[in-house]
Order: structure tokens, then C-alpha cells, then sequence
């Protein structure tokens, strides 16, 4: 499965979503990009995505997140969905990282997504 890059992140990210994608492709996955340490690059983290309907949607709750450092990006998958955040998700978006979370909308555009994995930028 081929996979645009998640701008502005590279190959590594890249490879950390696909390849959690592809662990589940079955359930809707999710993760987290943050700043990295000093001069360090992004990390994605894999979060367990706590939805009833893991199939559907994604929710991420407050105490994954907690401790991970600053948040750059919300990252999930639309396995069998279109390959970008819905309005659902960008609503997710923006009570997770409210508020920066309103920068959710203008920053799926930019970032672009397809296959099966979708991000929303928070800045």
C-alpha cells in the first residue's frame, strides 16, 4: 500500500504510520506525532484507539496522550473510508487538542493523506 508523505514529517513517520496501518486493517488505528527532544526529530506513538466501534472511528483518550510532549499531529486510519480526516474526526481533533485544534481543518488539507491513513495537523 502506497502512502503520500504526511508533510511535513518524512519518510520516518511515514513508515511508522504505514506500518501500523498494516497491523490492523481492520480497525480504524490512531497515533500521535510530537515534537522531538531538543533538535530530535517527530515520533509517532501508536495509541490504543478506545472507540466501541473501532471499525468506524477512532477516540483517543486524555490519558494516552498525557506525558507524550508536545502534540504535532493526530494520526488515524480510514480502512475501508475515504483517505482524509472526516468531520467527525476533525471535531475529534479539535476537542483533543482544543486550542490548537482549530487549526485541524486548514492543516488535513495541506497534509493530505491517502491508502489508508489520514493526519491532522494541530498547528
Amino acid at each position: 500500500m502506497a502512502l503520500p508523505p504526511i508533510r511535513p514529517f518524512g519518510a520516518v513517520i511515514d513508515r511508522a504510520v504505514l506500518a501500523h496501518a498494516n497491523d490492523d486493517r481492520r480497525h480504524e488505528i490512531c497515533g500521535v506525532v510530537t515534537a522531538g527532544q531538543g533538535d530530535a526529530a517527530p515520533v509517532y506513538h501508536r495509541l490504543p484507539n478506545r472507540s466501541p466501534t473501532p471499525q468506524h472511528d477512532f477516540v483517543i483518550d486524555a490519558a494516552s496522550v498525557a506525558g507524550l510532549g508536545e502534540v504535532l499531529a493526530v494520526v488515524h486510519s480510514h480502512p475501508e473510508g475515504p483517505p482524509w480526516p472526516s468531520a467527525g474526526d476533525l471535531r475529534r481533533c479539535r476537542r483533543m487538542m482544543s486550542p490548537r485544534g482549530s487549526r485541524c481543518r486548514k492543516a488535513s488539507r495541506m497534509l493530505g493523506c491517502s491508502g489508508s491513513a489520514a493526519a491532522s495537523n494541530t498547528r
